[in-house]
């Protein structure tokens, strides 16, 4: 096995506790932000676009935002998150940049 095949699968074996834990900690942080009126067994509200971006910000990820249309982003729902590896003259940047896909409803 050559040393770039090597250095991939060694790679993709440190990415992957890295990528669990933030699945986790997003999974933390929206029930962190859960309704408190859900205690009371009134239905529980999912966590906006604009808090899971700001909780990403928080934990100091850089956030790349794609959505459509000029609705606010506390309106907007994620549709999903992920993270994409880049490599600059054979170094792998650190995960630093999350890229988020919103929906957002039309504008009333």
């Amino acid at each position: 096995m050559n040393t770039t095949a090597t250095k991939k699968i060694a790679l993709a074996a440190l990415a992957a506790p890295v990528l669990s834990a933030l699945a986790i900690g997003l999974a933390g942080a929206a029930s962190a932000d859960a309704d408190p009126a859900a205690v009371d067994g009134a239905a529980p509200t999912a966590p906006t676009a604009a808090d899971t971006i700001a909780d990403l910000k928080d934990q100091g990820f850089r956030v790349t935002v794609n959505t459509t249309g000029a609705t606010p982003l506390d309106q907007c729902s994620i549709i999903s998150t992920r993270q994409d590896r880049h490599q600059h003259h054979g170094r792998t940047n650190d995960l630093v940049t999350v890229y988020v896909d919103a929906y957002c409803p039309p504008a009333a």
